[in-house]
């Protein structure tokens, strides 16, 4: 894992309590926006980090059978036309 992704995920992780911290606040009828307007930008910030970061996910191999045709397929034709 990256170091984006962890940092991403750390500032999702504060954004989330701070946002459930302004719902608490709302429940009990006094509402803080301050608390609110403070989770938005972390909660932003952290999934565009987490999202950046995110690893690559490694190939599947469900469909081998049909890529290892198609490049069979294309293989002849390159070598007809690379005479």
């Amino acid at each position: 894992m990256s170091f984006t992704y962890r940092i991403g995920c750390f500032f999702l992780l504060i954004g989330g309590l701070i946002f459930f911290l302004f719902l608490a606040t709302d429940m009990v009828h006094a509402p803080r926006f301050s608390v609110f307007f403070a989770s938005l930008p972390l909660l932003g910030l952290g999934y565009y980090l987490w999202h950046k970061g995110r690893p690559k996910p490694r190939p599947s191999g469900r469909f081998g059978i049909v890529t290892r045709m198609r490049r069979q397929k294309k293989d002849p034709e390159e070598k007809k036309d690379g005479r």
